[in-house]
């Protein structure tokens, strides 16, 4: 079974119950407004050394960000390499976008990915946050990999 690992100031987070009407119910301090098909549960952090790791075999991950316009730029580091990206996207209220994907990888081998907070993003909506100081993890948990099935000559004749 694979697990999470997350870095100081992250962790589990609290996504907010609906009720039939679509209001928040009460007393959820602190939750997370998501939408509905988003995930079921988050990863969140709130200082600049949040970061989450995952370890997987598969050919393929695949990583859905909560997202607003104050989101930070992440660096994604995958067995070693790093990439650098913008987790702005144009909606104050959080919503569920993909942040980071990767293919082609070799599914015998036991991959590695992190993703934490680089900074503030150049993107980040300005008249809220002018200074960069928000600096909000927040990652839908629900990285996963594509398992590798190799297609051979008797499940072809099957």
């Amino acid at each position: 079974m694979y697990t999470f690992n997350y870095g100081p100031g992250t962790g589990d987070a609290n996504i907010c119950r609906i009720d039939s009407n679509g209001n928040v119910v009460a007393g959820q301090a602190g939750c997370y407004n998501l939408p509905s098909n988003c995930s079921d549960s988050i990863a969140a952090g709130q200082s600049a050394d949040s970061s989450a790791s995952y370890k997987f075999k598969g050919s393929g991950i695949y990583i859905t960000g909560v997202l607003n316009s104050l989101s930070p730029v992440y660096t994604v580091d995958l067995d070693g390499t790093s990439k650098d990206v913008d987790g702005v996207v144009d909606s104050l209220p959080f919503t569920c976008a993909p942040l980071f994907s990767a293919t082609n990888l070799d599914p015998n081998v036991e991959h590695t990915i992190r993703l934490s907070i680089k900074g503030p993003s150049p993107n980040r909506n300005m008249t809220v946050d002018p200074d960069g100081k928000f600096l909000t993890f927040a990652m839908a948990n629900f990285m996963y990999a594509v398992l590798y099935f190799p297609v051979t000559k008797e499940l072809m004749m099957w």
